[in-house]
């Protein structure tokens, strides 16, 4: 079972970004070379917070592309995807090494307050 279907992503400027989980990716106008990757459960509130905070990586010399995840996949396989792409890509802007972001429901960590 693969966490996202083949096939190439879809960009945000052709299509509208859905309120599903999936995989964004901001990649270089430029070099079309990939500097951010993320995972998150709703997309298009994930993107609307980043262009709100003003990343660096949404403003006009990158572009949006994403995946919508497979119904079937969970947060702990989108979240090994995740470190597998950001270990292999090394984006620019990815602060951590693979999903230093939230934690996976049910892991048995302490919740954050």
């Amino acid at each position: 079972m693969g966490t996202y279907p083949k096939g190439p992503y879809k960009k945000a400027k052709n299509h509208k970004v859905p309120s599903l989980p999936g995989k964004e990716r901001w990649v270089s106008k430029k070099t079309g070379k990939s500097v951010y990757d993320g995972t998150t459960n709703n997309l298009a509130e994930r993107t609307a917070k980043q262009k709100k905070g003003k990343k660096p990586y949404t403003r006009g010399n990158y572009e949006l592309q994403f995946k919508v995840a497979d119904h079937r996949s969970t947060d702990k396989t989108r979240k090994a995807d995740e470190k597998k792409v950001i270990a292999r890509k090394k984006g620019r802007f990815n602060q951590n090494p693979g999903g230093g972001g939230r934690l996976p429901n049910n892991t048995g960590r302490r919740q954050r307050k």
